[in-house]
C-alpha cells in the first residue's frame, strides 16, 4: 500500500520530532521523555528540572527495563533494537534531510546526512515539495 500525505512545515516538524521521541525511547533513552514533558506542560513542570525527572522516574524504570545506566542506550544497529524504532529512525532522517535542505541549514549540520544507514525493513521513504 501506498499512501500521500499533505502537511504543512509545522506539522512536518512535529512529525519529526514524534518520531525521533519514539525511535529513542526504542533505543533506551528514554530520558528524552523528561525533555518533553518539559516542553510540552511548561506550567506543570516549572518547578521540576527534567534532570530531577530524569534521576527520580526515569533512570530506574531505564535500569529495571533495559539493565542500563542513566546515560547508557543501545546504539540504533543493535540487534535488540525492534524494526518499528529502525524504521522510524529511517523516516525520520529522511524527514531531517528535507528539512534541512528546505531551511538551507549549515551544510554541517547532522540534518543533511539524511539516510547514511538503512535500518528498517521498509523502503526509504520519498518526500516531495509541493509548492
Amino acid at each position: 500500500m501506498k499512501t500521500e500525505m499533505e502537511v504543512s512545515k509545522k506539522q512536518l516538524l512535529i512529525i519529526e520530532k514524534a518520531l525521533d521521541l519514539y525511535l529513542r525511547v526504542g533505543i533506551g533513552q528514554v530520558e528524552i521523555v523528561a525533555e518533553i514533558l518539559n516542553e510540552m506542560f511548561p506550567e506543570k513542570t516549572k518547578d521540576v528540572s527534567q534532570w530531577d525527572m530524569k534521576k527520580k522516574y526515569l533512570d530506574p524504570m531505564k535500569e529495571e527495563l533495559f539493565g542500563l545506566s542513566g546515560g547508557g542506550s543501545f546504539g540504533i544497529c543493535n540487534d535488540v533494537v525492534s524494526d518499528n524504532a529502525k524504521i522510524a529512525y529511517d523516516l525520520n532522517k529522511t524527514i531531517q534531510k528535507f528539512i534541512a535542505t528546505k531551511d538551507n541549514h549549515s551544510e554541517t549540520s547532522v540534518w543533511h546526512d539524511g539516510n547514511l544507514l538503512k535500518l528498517g525493513s521498509e523502503p526509504v521513504v520519498v518526500i516531495k515539495d509541493t509548492e
